[in-house]
């Protein structure tokens, strides 16, 4: 995860240096934003379902700013490098 993390940041948290408590915490809110998106693709129009969805987003993405600084405008590349690496490996 931490490969993950370097690569989807890199070069966005100038000089700030991530302890591994850090890198625990942006781990944590990286695999719940990706559990909301995944979450919300599946409940499409539920009501209820898309706020807690939606909820789940917005607070994953709170974490993720409050230990990177980075905003969630920027974010993009983390999203999707998210859903793409952490699928799980095909193949022989």
């Amino acid at each position: 995860m931490r490969e993950v993390v370097d690569r989807a940041f890199g070069g966005k948290l100038g000089d700030r240096e991530l302890t591994p408590h850090d890198y625990a915490r942006l781990a944590n809110a990286v695999m719940r934003l990706r559990a909301a998106l995944r979450g919300s693709r599946r409940t499409g129009d539920s009501g209820t379902d898309d706020a807690a969805s939606a909820d789940a987003v917005r607070a994953a993405l709170d974490d993720i700013t409050a230990v990177t600084g980075v905003r969630p405008s920027d974010l993009g590349a983390l999203v999707a490098s998210a859903d793409n690496v952490a699928a799980p490996p095909t193949g022989p």
